[in-house]
Parts: C-alpha cells; structure tokens; sequence
C-alpha cells in the first residue's frame, strides 16, 4: 500500500516517506559494518531556515550530506543549465558550505511512469548528475523506483 504513494507525482509528500525508509536503512547499514555511534540527523536546520535530508557524523569524521529528490520534482526538469539556476541547486550549495561538509549526496529516485513519448531515465538521470556534481564535492545517486 506504501509503496503505491511514492509513484504519486502529484504529491511531492511521499520524499518524506523514503526518508523515513532511508534513514533506517543508512542506520542498519553502519552497524552491519561495525559503525555503532554514527550520529543521522534528519532535516537539521541552518540559521536560514533552510533544511538538508541528512547530516551523518561519526566521530571526527564528517559531516556528509545527504538530499533526496523524486525524479517528478519540477526542480529537476530542464537542461543541465536551467538546472543550476533551480532552488533545489542553489540550496544543495548553501547546504555544503553552510555545514563545511566534505562529501554530499544528491539522491534521485525515479518515480516517474515513462511513456515512449517521456525522456528516458538515463538521459534525463545524465543531464541532472552533470548539473548537481558541479557543486564541489557532491556525488549523485539514481535510483530507478518504476513499479513493474
């Protein structure tokens, strides 16, 4: 039932479930390997009221920043060019600096049901990484979430 509201793509609400999920995930990841006091903070806040997904910290490693994006954000359409001028851009860049964190993750899930006439995932995937890596230190993460 969950999963059906993250194919939603009227509804940009469901980010908050797969952060929800991920957060988990990340958690059950670092104690598989060991990692017992990783510190996962959801939605810190900087002075400017602007929020980042993730913030992890283990000791004096850190911070890495996480942003988790739907392929269906209207942030994300566009050529790579209109892309750096969109909010979400601008603000993964304030994230990085405002935190001074050495390693950032942009992360797309792909909900977005494609017709023949739609843009193909790995173009559109393509356009987005080369847009979001040009922000120092950021990596970006595709995740195809097509229901079969």
């Amino acid at each position: 039932m969950q999963q059906k509201k993250v194919f939603d793509t009227e509804k940009q609400d469901y980010e908050n479930f797969i952060q929800k999920t991920i957060k988990t995930q990340i958690e059950n990841a670092f104690l598989k390997r060991g990692f017992e006091a990783v510190d996962i903070i959801r939605e810190p806040q900087l002075l400017d009221d602007k929020r980042v997904d993730f913030h992890i910290s283990y000791g004096f490693i850190g911070p890495i920043l996480i942003e988790v994006k739907l392929s269906t954000s209207k942030d994300l359409v566009g050529s790579q060019k209109t892309l750096e001028g969109k909010p979400s851009y601008k603000s993964l860049g304030q994230y990085m600096k405002g935190y001074k964190a050495h390693f950032g993750i942009f992360l797309v899930f792909d909900n977005k049901k494609r017709t023949k006439r739609s843009e193909k995932w790995e173009t559109r995937f393509e356009k987005i990484r080369n847009a979001y890596q040009l922000i120092d230190n950021v990596t970006v993460l595709g995740l195809k979430c097509i229901q079969v």
